[in-house]
C-alpha cells in the first residue's frame, strides 16, 4: 500500500496517554504523555515530508479514549494505525523495545 501510486497511504499516529493519564513517570519525574508526544510529533514529521498523509490522535497535553483513538483513525480511512508508548519498568535489568 506504501508503494501504491494512486491512493496517498494515510498513518495516524497515537501519541499514548495524554491529559490526567501521564502514563509511567521517570525519572525526574518525566511522563511519558510527554515523550510519546514528542515522539509523535517527530514521527509525524519525517513521514509528511516522505509524502505521506498523517494524523495525530492527539495535538497537545490532552486525554483521548482508547475508542475515540480508534474511531478517529476509522473515520479518517487511517490505512495504518502506530501507537506510540515509552514504557518503564522497576526491574534495573529491563532494556529494549517493544
Amino acid at each position: 500500500l506504501a508503494m501504491h501510486k494512486v491512493k496517498q497511504p494515510t498513518i495516524v499516529i497515537d501519541c499514548g496517554h495524554g491529559g490526567s493519564d501521564a502514563g509511567k513517570i521517570g525519572l525526574y519525574n518525566t511522563c511519558e504523555k510527554d515523550i510519546n508526544l514528542s515522539v509523535g510529533f517527530h514521527v509525524a514529521d519525517g513521514l509528511k515530508k516522505k509524502g505521506y498523509r498523517v494524523l495525530c490522535t492527539r495535538t497537545a497535553d490532552s486525554f483521548v479514549a482508547l475508542d475515540e483513538r480508534t474511531s478517529f483513525a476509522n473515520a479518517h480511512g487511517a490505512d495504518l494505525f502506530v501507537s506510540i508508548h515509552s514504557n518503564g519498568s522497576l526491574n534495573k535489568d529491563a532494556a529494549g523495545i517493544e
